[in-house]
């Protein structure tokens, strides 16, 4: 029925075809559901349930003789929204229900009343089905599952809270949108289970599905890395966007996303474009983003590092300040336009505090005698500026109407046009990803009160490339304030 199967992410885990595979025993039970498993879901589910029979004298070590051993003990999916991650965990959870007696089998969401739904939607697709006769669904809030009277094989969703099923031995445990984690909280919820899952070694599996997350998303990013790295006892699975493509051009979907072609078409993920660009990026493109609302992906912004060589003359550089909110820090950036006339910064000195900041500019304008020193004349840094200009200190000032200018200057050339050069400090790198616009009448701005963490270091950029293109209009003009 399906037929596109764009590539995986290289590091995927291949299918070893030394080990049989319950791939299809679970797309016959998905039929069952009235599910018709993708290509990506059957290649999943043909890699993850891989697994040997072990009988007397065939493994001395292992204490399930006679039982399916799995390949791994730990499956991770990584692949975008509307792919359908969430719909291959049904079949696969049903057909270990059917086929292993006894199952105590558990899973969780990044909530446990997203986990309440995922399991209702489960119940609903199965009582609906060929299969209802066979299971018993269980509706109790906080235990919502199924129930397999004919073998005693259990399915129940819990919260994800660390006590919710300590003491528990499950065979199977599963975990939908990890994103959502923090290191700690998901380190907790499998330290949980898995000493219990250790007495059923080759028997137990640990599944998790989710987008990619941010830079916050520590324990989804720690399993990330392993299975990239292709840690033993792990199946990783990736589906996301190439580096170097444009995630708005509908070919670059084409040759990742999984589902479409077969259960959506572009239209469903034109629908969503106008979403903000790091939800996007981390939703749609499947790509780990610094926050939920960075306005360039970190990886694209790290893309535009560049080497400075040879360096501008410091006469030919235009010299920007900013200090940050409450005085916790300032920064001085140099900017200029390289031969090709892109715009290019790098960071001259960044510090807590702000006591340094005027004695340091005051002896920048006597060393580098630069082109211009410019600021913007809000926030803290207004202090700085009228101390500045008390010794004499000649200042390019930007107010309210050209800041907006100024800021998206600096976006358009960072995000849109890609031609912005910076040296790949730490302290701009996390400036962008901490950035939020807020609309100022008709012009759009960097907020400070709204960004979620200290963004001096980019309204600096943008005041000194301001500042440069607008180097030759003479202070006390009406374009200067």
């Amino acid at each position: 029925m399906f037929e596109f199967a764009p590539p995986p992410h290289p590091a995927t885990t291949k299918r070893d075809p030394s080990w049989r595979t319950e791939g299809c025993e679970v797309a016959r039970v998905a039929r069952l559901m009235g599910i018709e498993l993708m290509p990506w879901q059957q290649y999943v589910v043909d890699v993850a349930t891989e697994y040997r029979i072990f009988g007397p004298g065939e493994s001395e070590n292992d204490i399930h003789l006679g039982k399916r051993c799995y390949h791994y003990a730990s499956v991770v999916i990584t692949v975008p929204r509307q792919s359908g991650k969430t719909t291959v965990l049904g079949p696969v959870r049903v057909h270990r229900m059917m086929t292993r007696p006894g199952l105590s089998a558990f899973s969780t969401a990044q909530t446990g009343n997203d986990a309440g739904k995922r399991m209702k939607a489960l119940i609903e697709q199965v009582t609906m089905s060929p299969l209802s006769g066979m299971f018993r669904p269980r509706y109790s809030i906080g235990s919502e599952g199924l129930l397999l009277p004919a073998n005693g094989a259990s399915l129940t969703r819990f919260s994800p809270l660390p006590s919710a099923i300590h003491g528990e031995t499950p065979h199977w445990v599963d975990y939908d949108e990890i994103w959502k984690y923090s290191k700690a909280l998901g380190d907790s919820l499998v330290g949980a289970v898995s000493p219990a899952m250790i007495t059923l070694a080759g028997v137990a599996q640990k599944w998790f599905v989710s987008t990619q997350g941010t830079a916050l998303s520590g324990f989804m990013n720690d399993l990330v890395e392993r299975g990239r790295n292709g840690e033993a006892g792990i199946a990783y699975f990736e589906w996301s966007m190439p580096d170097g493509l444009d995630p708005y051009d509908p070919l670059t979907w084409w040759a990742f996303h999984p589902a479409l072609g077969n259960t959506i078409g572009e239209d469903a993920l034109r629908a969503e474009i106008n979403i903000p660009y790091a939800e996007w990026m981390r939703g749609y493109m499947n790509r780990r983003t610094m926050s939920v609302d960075a306005l360039i992906e970190a990886e694209a912004f790290a893309a535009l590092t560049a080497q400075f060589d040879p360096a501008p003359k410091r006469s030919e550089v235009v010299l920007a300040y900013e200090v940050a909110a409450g005085n916790e820090s300032a920064v001085v950036y140099g900017v200029w336009r390289d031969a090709d006339g892109n715009p290019c910064t790098h960071v001259v000195h960044a510090a807590p505090g702000v006591v340094w900041l005027a004695d340091l500019i005051e002896h920048l304008h006597t060393a580098w005698k630069p082109l211009a020193i410019a600021a913007d004349d809000g926030g803290d840094t207004r202090v700085i500026n009228d101390e500045l200009e008390r010794r004499g200190v000649p200042l390019y000032k930007i107010g309210m109407r050209d800041f907006g200018t100024a800021c998206m200057g600096l976006l358009n050339a960072a995000r849109d046009d890609k031609t912005l050069r910076h040296d790949g400090s730490q302290t701009l790198t996390l400036a962008v990803m901490h950035a939020v616009l807020r609309p100022s009448g008709d012009m759009w701005r960097f907020s400070r009160k709204h960004s979620t963490g200290p963004i001096a270091a980019l309204i600096a950029v943008a005041v000194g490339l301001w500042a440069y293109d607008h180097r030759e209009t003479p202070i006390g003009s009406p374009f200067v304030y």
